[in-house]
């Protein structure tokens, strides 16, 4: 009895240090990660970068705090690090919109559109019951002057949700643009 005693006590040790551990990095990643956004708002790109990278480093499997670094790192000249950066949160998170629009523009800021309207079109491709990937795609669309894509590509995205209120947006913002008040109101 007292065996059993003792191994009960040394397991809910384990497990209270466990629950603490854990706690502590996702808890001091979700601080870091704050941090650094009030950094990148005020535009201290350096300290936001260290911050972010903090973060990630308290939780490597967020894919929030991985595109907020890479963010970050573009910010500071490094698009290559960024680019490999929203590739790792794209690896964690195969349908992260925030990575896949990051990594996009960070195609175009080198002078490789072709290559990021093309990463898009795949997403949306491969994962056409992601309304963010219609989004996106309708975006560097919208970017490339191709209104009846972009157009296109949002109706999709409503196909998969009818109610997602940045597809309704962006459409009505395609209406207004090609001269149909009416139905951009609508």
């Amino acid at each position: 009895m007292r065996s059993f005693r003792l191994q009960f006590q040394h397991l809910f040790v384990l497990i209270l240090l466990t629950v603490n551990v854990v706690g502590c990095h996702t808890m001091g990643g979700y601080a870091a990660n704050s941090s650094g956004m009030g950094y990148y708002e005020q535009g201290n790109y350096t300290a936001a970068a260290t911050k972010f990278q903090q973060a990630m480093l308290a939780n490597p499997s967020n894919p929030d705090y991985v595109a907020n670094y890479a963010k970050a790192r573009m910010k500071l000249g490094d698009a290559q690090g960024a680019e490999q950066l929203y590739r790792q949160a794209l690896s964690i998170a195969p349908s992260h919109q925030p990575a896949y629009h990051g990594l996009a523009e960070t195609m175009i800021a080198e002078g490789r559109s072709e290559e990021a309207a093309s990463l898009l079109t795949t997403w949306a491709a491969t994962q056409p019951y992601v309304p963010e990937s219609h989004i996106e795609l309708a975006w560097i669309q919208h970017e490339m002057g191709q209104t009846d894509a972009a157009v296109q590509s949002i109706q999709k995205a409503l196909q998969v949700n009818p109610n997602h209120a940045t597809a309704l947006a962006h459409l009505g913002q395609c209406y207004e643009e090609t001269g149909h008040p009416d139905q951009a109101v609508a």
